[in-house]
C-alpha cells in the first residue's frame, strides 16, 4: 500500500510533526549490567494523523566483529570520528573513550550525539549508528517521499532536528514550498492546571474578538490568527514574543499547554497572515500520540524502573535484550496505528484520511496476506 504513498501525495498539503524518543534495552549479563540506549526519530502527519516513519539509531544488518576488524586495519580508531570509513557506527573503542570522558562528570540521561555515558553498553548482536547520521537518513527519506508535496514541519528543539531538516529539505525551503518551526511546551503540569489554562486562553479569545467589530461573526481559529497576526506586527515589543524570538501561543490546549514556536525558515519572505497561520498551528501532537501509545501499548518500551537490590540501576522484566526486537516492535506498532485502529471521533484509520485504505484493514489481513492474490499480482 505504501508504495503508492508518493503519487496519492504528489500536490497535496501536510503538516509533519518531528520528535525523538528513547527506548531502553536490558543488560547483556548479570556480569555487565549496563544498559544499552536506542534513539529514535519518527514523523507524523498533523493532519491525517499518518506515522509516515521511525527509524533508531541501530543497524542489525552488520556484524559487529567484521566491522571492528575492518576499521582496525584502516585505522579508524586513530582517526576523529567523521574521517573515518566506518564513521556512522559506535565501535568498542568509542564506548570505552566516552566511558572515561564522561566517569568524572555525568551529563544528561540521553549524552549529545557525540558522546556517550559511562553507563551505556553496546548492543548484543549489530552496531549502533551515531544520531546525526540516522536523523539526516530520516529527513532524506521524507524528502524522496514528499519530494512533490506541499509541508510544513513542527520540530522539537531536540539537538540535531534543525540542522538535519535543512539538510534534506533546504531546495524546497528556497522554492517556498516548505516552512518549519520549532515548538516547545511545558511539561509536568496537573491536569487542573491545563484544564485552567484552556479557560483562560478561551477568555482571552472571547474579549479580542469583542475587542473587535469585524471578529465578532468570526470562528474561533480565524480570531486566533489574527490575534498572533497582531503579535507578530508589533515584534519584540509584545509581550508574547521572547528575545530569543519564540512567540507564545496564549490559547492553550490541554495536551500542549504554554505552547511556543519559533519560524526558523524566516529568511524566505511570508506575509503576516501566513505566519501567524503557522505559528497558530504548529503542533507535535500527532508525533506524541504515537509516542504515548508506544509506552502504554508495547511492554517492551515501557520506562525502567531502578530497585535497592539492583543498587538502583533501571530495569525492566518486560524490556527486551536484543535491539532488534525493538525496531520490529515499532513497525508491527506502525502499521496497527495506519491501518488499523480507528479513532473514536470519526471512525477512520490514518490510512483512510490520507487515501491509502477505503475502510479498516483488519488483523487477518494484515497477518496473512498474499501478494499473489487475485489483484495482487507484482508486474
Amino acid at each position: 500500500r505504501e508504495r503508492k504513498l508518493q503519487h496519492i501525495l504528489k500536490d497535496r498539503y501536510l503538516h509533519i510533526a518531528v520528535d525523538r524518543q528513547e527506548y531502553t534495552v536490558n543488560w547483556k549479563s548479570r556480569y555487565d549490567r549496563r544498559f544499552t540506549i536506542l534513539l529514535g526519530i519518527a514523523s507524523v502527519d498533523n493532519i491525517s494523523g499518518y506515522h509516515l516513519g521511525s527509524h533508531l539509531n541501530y543497524d542489525s544488518n552488520v556484524i559487529a566483529e567484521d566491522i571492528e576488524k575492518l576499521a582496525d586495519e584502516l585505522g579508524d580508531n586513530d582517526k576523529p570520528h567523521y574521517l573515518r570509513r566506518y564513521a556512522q557506527y559506535w565501535l568498542s573503542t568509542d564506548y570505552e573513550r566516552a566511558a572515561k570522558k564522561a566517569f568524572a562528570k555525568r551529563k544528561t540521561p540521553w549524552p549529545e550525539p557525540d558522546e556517550l555515558d559511562s553507563e551505556l553498553n553496546q548492543p548484543v548482536r549489530g552496531l549502533q549508528v551515531r544520531p546525526e547520521y540516522v536523523m539526516l537518513a530520516h529527513f532524506l527519506f521524507l524528502r524522496k517521499l514528499l519530494k512533490e508535496s506541499k509541508v510544513d514541519f513542527s520540530l522539537d528543539q531536540e539537538a540535531g532536528i534543525e540542522r538535519a531538516f535543512f539538510y534534506g529539505f533546504s531546495d524546497m525551503v528556497t522554492a517556498g514550498k516548505c516552512h518549519a518551526m520549532l515548538v516547545a511546551i511545558k511539561k509536568g503540569l496537573g491536569n487542573d492546571h491545563r484544564v485552567g489554562l484552556v479557560g483562560s486562553g478561551q477568555k482571552l479569545l472571547e474579549e479580542y474578538r469583542e475587542s473587535r467589530e469585524e471578529l465578532i461573526n468570526e470562528d474561533d481559529t480565524e480570531v486566533k490568527r489574527q490575534f498572533i497576526k497582531e503579535v507578530i506586527k508589533l515584534g519584540s515589543s509584545s509581550k508574547y514574543i521572547t528575545n530569543d524570538g519564540f512567540v507564545h501561543n496564549p490559547f492553550h490546549r490541554v495536551t500542549e499547554p504554554y505552547k511556543k514556536s519559533k519560524l526558523i525558515t524566516s529568511h524566505i519572505p511570508i506575509s503576516d497572515g501566513r505566519k501567524a497561520a503557522l505559528h497558530l498551528f504548529a503542533s507535535l501532537h500527532a508525533v506524541d500520540s504515537v509516542f504515548n501509545l508506544n509506552r502504554r501499548c508495547i511492554s517492551l518500551l515501557e520506562r525502567p524502573k531502578s530497585s535497592e537490590s539492583n543498587a538502583g540501576r533501571s530495569w525492566s522484566g518486560y524490556q527486551a535484550y536484543s535491539p532488534s526486537m525493538v525496531v520490529k516492535m515499532l513497525d508491527i506498532q506502525r502499521t496497527f496505528y495506519n491501518f488499523i485502529k480507528v479513532s473514536d471521533i470519526d471512525q477512520k484509520t490514518p490510512a483512510m484520511r490520507i487515501g491509502l485504505a477505503k475502510g479498516p484493514v483488519t488483523f487477518e489481513k494484515v497477518l496473512y496476506f498474499n501478494p499473489f492474490e487475485e489483484g495482487r499480482g507484482v508486474k
